[in-house]
């Protein structure tokens, strides 16, 4: 078990990874977030305490190379949904960590021109809705670089 303490959505900052920042970011401005918290480590101190009995999870990446300017990394770590109990939760987060080193990340971030050393995890642990639609919108089209906004999605919770 690590010394850091799990810190809530709310206060996360850059430290805790670029999505992690964003989503504080929205919590701050009135947006209407899933309450959650954000770890390094899956037996980091107090996120067994956060968790709730009967409650399902969602656990998330928020690396430091996430949601740039330059590469989203979309789908590249990562993501599971609807973790209930404090041990699939802890396993959740030591497999998100893992996604960091994953093989099949090797050529995106080769792409990027990110080396390994430069990816820092931390792991959002969040409460899990039930979604009628889920996806994600780009500000510039992944495939032409233009300014296009451009939404993917899918009926449910996007898996």
């Amino acid at each position: 078990m690590t010394d850091a303490r799990a810190v809530s959505l709310a206060q996360a900052g850059a430290a805790h990874g670029n999505k992690a920042a964003n989503l504080a970011w929205l919590i701050e401005h009135g947006f209407d977030v899933p309450d959650g918290v954000v770890v390094a480590a899956a037996g980091e101190a107090g996120l067994s305490d956060w968790l709730k009995p009967g409650r399902r999870y969602a656990v998330r990446s928020s690396a430091s190379v996430e949601d740039s300017p330059t590469f989203s990394f979309a789908g590249q770590f990562l993501t599971l949904l609807d973790m209930e109990g404090p041990d699939r939760v802890r396993e959740a987060v030591e497999a998100v960590l893992e996604s960091a080193s994953a093989d099949d990340l090797k050529p995106y971030l080769q792409h990027a021109g990110i080396s390994d050393d430069d990816i820092r995890m931390h792991v959002i642990v969040q409460e899990m809705i039930d979604s009628k639609v889920s996806g994600v919108a780009f500000s510039r089209n992944p495939l032409t670089g233009l300014a296009d906004v451009l939404i993917e999605s899918v009926p449910g919770t996007g898996e």
